[in-house]
């Protein structure tokens, strides 16, 4: 058992050992930071009398968003721990590729914690952020941001005849100073 335990690691790590530097992983390109995002136009649907009905909803929605320090939260308490995250590797090589990085997506002033953060995926054209795609949102710190559900009902009888309403919102971020 313990030759073979050392034998699949010794392969590992020729294997880790024969990888051109080229192909180096780097760790994210987006250090933490924060963002309040302000929806500018707002527009969906509700569901009544079995059908969706067009509507308006208000502009003005604060949404903020915060990309987590994994390495200052290790040490934290496990309620305290962004738990549904990883540290995200990218293989910079390519000149468009795609990073992960923890984020806490809430409205402004919820009670959300770093308990509910998500992974969300960031694109990158060289150094220069392209978009970071998370469960309800796309958007850049300092940039447009375009939001929408992160869950849609699509039956046809839904339990008691009532559906969350879906809503389409845009607008822009402002990264906030620490």
């Amino acid at each position: 058992m313990k030759s073979r335990i050392c034998r699949s690691l010794s392969i590992t790590t020729v294997i880790l050992a024969s990888l051109p530097l080229s192909h180096a992983i780097a760790q994210t390109n987006f250090a933490p930071f924060k963002a309040v995002c302000i929806s500018e136009e707002s527009i969906g649907y509700n569901w009544r009398d079995g059908r969706w009905v067009r509507a308006m909803y208000p502009a003005g929605e604060r949404i903020l968003v915060q990309k987590l320090d994994m390495d200052a939260y290790r040490t934290k308490p496990l309620l305290e721990q962004p738990i549904l995250c990883f540290k995200g590797l990218a293989d910079t090589s390519k000149s468009i590729y795609e990073d992960r990085g923890c984020y806490l997506v809430k409205d402004l002033g919820s009670a959300k914690t770093t308990i509910h953060s998500e992974v969300c995926t960031e694109y990158f054209d060289g150094k220069k952020p392209i978009k970071i795609v998370c469960k309800s949102m796309t958007f850049l710190p300092r940039g447009n941001f375009v939001s929408s559900p992160e869950y849609a009902d699509i039956s046809q009888n839904p339990p008691g005849g009532l559906k969350d309403s879906l809503a389409l919102s845009v607008g822009s971020c402002s990264r906030l100073v620490d």
